[in-house]
């Protein structure tokens, strides 16, 4: 009974997911246009052509579009929202096999998680399928790196990588390049980085501040009251954050185990990032999904590693009035990634001096 009923609520919450990507998908629009153009030799890295809807994205990843270019708008969202609810499928399934999530974890974290897999959807947005590539991949892997390359930011996450690795992974890169490279020649490098920085520059203040930008960096420039546009204040307040909580987590992961240490360093991505959307913060469902495998029958850290999760999933305007859009204005999406973080590294710590013979191998 109990699987049926599992069944017919992944059934409807999947085409629930679906008709949210045949909806709108605003973002998939740009990455459509966008092969589009290029498949007809128009340049795809052009704000003055198409503002801050303009393709942002490292030119090496425009090649996934491809096949979605030849299709009518619709068929190609269709398609598009079936393969994101398939990633989600993927990355659950990769957290139970590899990652040593258990099932009740998974259960609960990907609920509470609805509001994100649900906003993802209506945008059309590439994460999940991001995620999924990094997870099956795993650290230090060309494939991570090219996925994770989608937020240059997100790069942050990986493992060192070998001489051979990074010779394969600059071959790849430059051969699904070459599309970019061909359309705008010498200029590929300025229109690309006068395309991925437009996302400052061309959206309204309010858009990239406050509720809508729950990054560490936001936090810091909204505590300062610096007014948006002010020379030198946003670079200043990310190279704080970065290096600040960079360094401090880049000593204190040390101690995890690799795949651990993986998914720290991936759910840190969306805090470190200087403008992360609320769908980059799906990269700590991982880390969320693994805090509360560790709690195991601990009450406090269970209700611990719960409430980091609805402060990163649930805690908004909408959900708790006044008290939720104070704490998206006070970026509550990082703070609780950070609270799950400490959470994951003491019970990890606790774990491996309780049974040191079930820590994972690096």
């Amino acid at each position: 009974m109990r699987k049926a009923v599992l069944l017919l609520l992944t059934a409807y919450l999947s085409t629930l997911l679906v008709l949210a990507t045949l909806h709108n998908s605003h973002d998939f629009s740009v990455y459509w246009q966008a092969a589009r153009h290029a498949l007809a030799g128009d340049p795809i890295y052009s704000s003055a052509r198409y503002g801050k809807m303009v393709f942002k994205y490292p030119p090496w990843i425009l090649p996934i579009f491809f096949p979605f270019a030849y299709m009518p708008y619709e068929w190609a969202k269709f398609l598009w929202g079936i393969g994101e609810v398939s990633a989600l499928f993927f990355i659950i399934w990769v957290l139970a096999k590899r990652y040593i999530c258990s099932p009740a974890s998974l259960l609960i974290t990907t609920l509470a998680f609805w509001s994100l897999w649900i906003g993802h959807a209506i945008d059309g947005q590439i994460t999940l399928l991001m995620l999924a590539i990094a997870l099956a991949f795993g650290p230090a892997h060309p494939a991570s790196y090219t996925a994770l390359s989608t937020k240059l930011f997100t790069i942050v996450a990986l493992e060192k990588i070998t001489p051979k690795q990074l010779l394969t992974l600059s071959f790849c890169l430059l051969l699904a390049s070459a599309p970019a490279l061909w359309i705008h020649k010498t200029s590929l490098l300025i229109d690309f980085y006068n395309a991925a920085q437009s996302g400052s520059s061309l959206f309204l203040p309010h858009e990239i501040t406050g509720k809508y930008n729950q990054s560490i960096t936001g936090f810091l420039l909204n505590c300062a009251h610096i007014p948006l546009g002010t020379r030198h204040a946003e670079p200043i307040a990310f190279l704080i954050s970065f290096l600040g909580i960079g360094l401090l987590y880049a000593r204190r992961l040390k101690r995890c185990s690799t795949n651990d240490r993986f998914l720290g360093w991936l759910a840190l991505a969306a805090v470190l990032h200087p403008l992360p959307w609320y769908h980059l913060f799906i990269l700590s469902f991982p880390l969320a999904c693994r805090t509360l495998t560790l709690a195991g029958k601990d009450k406090r850290a269970q209700l611990g590693a719960f409430l980091s999760t609805c402060a990163i999933a649930i805690a908004s305007e909408k959900t708790l009035g006044p008290l939720g859009l104070f704490l998206q204005n006070n970026s509550c999406k990082s703070f609780g990634v950070l609270i799950c973080l400490e959470l994951f590294l003491w019970l990890s710590n606790r774990t491996s001096h309780d049974h040191p013979h079930c820590r994972q191998k690096d």
